[in-house]
């Protein structure tokens, strides 16, 4: 898929987004106006949980194969998580269970 391809369909996407009648009130998504390819997106903690009261900011760069092969995303706001710093699925068991 070409870059041309991978903005067409961002572009299509943020249409759909803009569209919305209901948007997330815990997402916030924004693209660079210069680069269709890059976003940023805030998400709030969720509820009852440690992060509740956080707001995590996040740097998302889509490649030109877009949407074949997933967006890049990286946490720009500093999380303190085994799994996200580590990129792990799940976390590993304690030696004393």
């Amino acid at each position: 898929m070409s870059a041309l391809a991978a903005a067409k369909r961002l572009r299509k996407e943020l249409q759909a987004l803009q569209k919305a009648d209901e948007n997330d009130p815990h997402i916030y998504l924004k693209h660079d106006p210069e680069n269709l390819m890059h976003w940023e997106a805030w998400i709030k903690g969720p509820t009852e949980t440690a992060y509740e009261d956080g707001v995590f900011k996040l740097d998302i760069r889509c490649g030109m194969d877009y949407p074949l092969s997933p967006p890049t995303m990286k946490f720009v706001t500093k999380v303190r998580d085994f799994a996200v710093m580590t990129g792990a699925q799940s976390l590993p068991k304690h030696p004393c269970s």
